[in-house]
């Protein structure tokens, strides 16, 4: 890591705690969820390679969102070149099943025009709070097994394992009812608790 790296990367990380501590989901309650501590393991490693690429490409306007390898990334970028780059770059990063690639590229212009629809990195942390919440505040949510990412026009892309399809449809319906949210992005998988 280079000396402008370095900067970076603490900006990230601190930036990732911070989009914790607004979040209703703590790191403890993550560590109760239903899966092994390896495929948790696993996650975290996908994690460190796309944080570094994310320095490297000083990407400070892209978030991750993560759940049994299955990987979402979403953001907004401003430069064709590193657009091309960082995502040539994450579909080579080892263990992930699956990328979803949701980083919108769009000119400072483009953005500009459209300002009345972004919601901003904090105003896309918001929406997704209150998700969160929603559901662990609803009963039939195993609200731990979800991860949501809140992209900058508002779009909702959902990420987990739901026991059953009702669950997945309640999991979902909470999304589709915040406020905020322009479109609703299902990747949630339907299986059952095992030995249950």
């Amino acid at each position: 890591m280079t000396g402008l790296q370095r900067p970076l990367f603490v900006v990230l990380i601190i930036g990732a705690m911070v989009a914790a501590c607004a979040s209703p989901v703590t790191v403890a309650q993550r560590a109760l969820e239903e899966r092994s501590a390896a495929d948790i393991k696993k996650d975290n490693e996908i994690v460190i390679d796309v944080n570094q690429l994310m320095a490297k490409y000083e990407t400070i306007s892209v978030s991750t969102e993560i759940y049994e390898q299955r990987l979402i990334i979403y953001g907004l970028l401003d430069d064709k070149a590193t657009y091309d780059a960082f995502r040539r770059d994450s579909e080579a990063i080892p263990g992930v099943a699956q990328l979803y690639w949701h980083v919108v590229f769009m000119t400072k212009e483009e953005q500009k025009a459209r300002e009345g629809e972004m919601l901003g990195f904090s105003g896309g942390l918001q929406v997704k709070a209150v998700i969160e919440k929603g559901w662990l505040d609803t009963e039939g949510i195993n609200s731990l097994n979800y991860r949501v990412a809140v992209g900058p026009l508002g779009e909702a892309y959902v990420l987990g394992r739901a026991f059953t399809a009702a669950e997945r449809d309640k999991a979902l319906g909470v999304v589709r009812s915040t406020s905020g949210v322009t479109n609703v992005v299902d990747y949630v998988q339907v299986r059952p608790k095992e030995g249950g």
